[in-house]
């Protein structure tokens, strides 16, 4: 990223999460409130989950519903150190937590399961009060479904996204296997900026790999030995937003999005 004064060009280094304070609860707050940041150009995604506890006491951070009828599952880390120093791999545990909402067969149980409860935990962002939590979940992700047309394909398939400011190559080349072999995982880096007092996130998905239109579309790479790092980032939107508001869109078509929170970044409430 370069900054642009007086038709000089500087260039912008970016910096990590965990230096500028950020923490991974604020970074899942920015993407509840925000979540087209991680959705492509035809792609829309609705949250109806938020740090949903499985079976086994694991918690996922975000649950989503695309355009399509996917429920999709979310986990977010700060930086390559914090995927690094967990005990059990990135990608492999959003896979046993995806692999969870695999068992959720129609809308009334996720709703009575997940959706209900994350919407009377934010029941003041949904207004509705004449409606129970159930009956209002039940009525928005019907509305959502049959708007895209997508309302006999609901949870045919799971999708995973991976968002961090970066990736170490063991989790992407697992993550190009599992894509070369019908597994939908995504990953997202989210890189932060720190310019005039004020925090830039610049978002991307690295894989799968997205070439131009009519252009060549690369094969997942298998090989755990290659830098998957080499490949070029897609085209996303550019945004900028202040906390706790929805993102704006400025234009449509450049080479990232941004999104920029005035400092100090607000606090996440508990």
């Amino acid at each position: 990223m370069y900054k642009i004064e007086n038709m000089k060009a500087e260039r912008v280094e970016p910096v990590t999460f965990s230096a500028i304070e950020i923490k991974e609860s604020e970074i899942e707050e920015i993407l509840r409130r925000n979540i087209d940041m991680i959705c492509d150009d035809e792609e829309s995604m609705i949250i109806v989950g938020q740090q949903v506890k499985n079976e086994n006491n694991g918690r996922s951070d975000l649950t989503a519903i695309d355009n399509e009828g996917n429920i999709v599952l979310i986990e977010i880390k700060r930086d390559p150190r914090d995927i690094e120093n967990r005990k059990e791999a990135f990608e492999f545990q959003a896979v046993r937590y995806a692999a969870s909402y695999a068992t959720i067969r129609d809308i009334e149980s996720l709703v009575r399961k997940v959706y209900g409860p994350y919407i009377e935990k934010h029941r003041e962002e949904f207004g509705q009060m004449d409606l129970t939590s159930y009956e209002l979940g039940l009525r928005r992700i019907n509305e959502f479904l049959r708007a895209n047309d997508a309302e006999k394909s609901f949870n045919k398939r799971q999708r995973i996204i991976l968002a961090a400011s970066d990736f170490d190559e063991q989790t992407l080349s697992a993550v190009a296997w599992l894509n070369s072999n019908g597994v939908d995982v995504s990953c997202y880096r989210l890189i932060p900026y720190k310019l005039d007092d004020k925090t830039y996130i610049r978002a991307e998905r690295i894989l799968p790999v997205v070439s131009s239109p009519g252009g060549f579309h690369p094969q997942a790479l298998s090989e755990p030995d290659l830098n998957l790092l080499i490949h070029p980032a897609p085209i996303i939107q550019p945004y900028r937003i202040s906390p706790l508001s929805s993102v704006q869109r400025r234009c449509h078509t450049t080479s990232f999005c941004l999104l920029a929170l005035p400092s100090p970044l607000f606090t996440v409430p508990p």
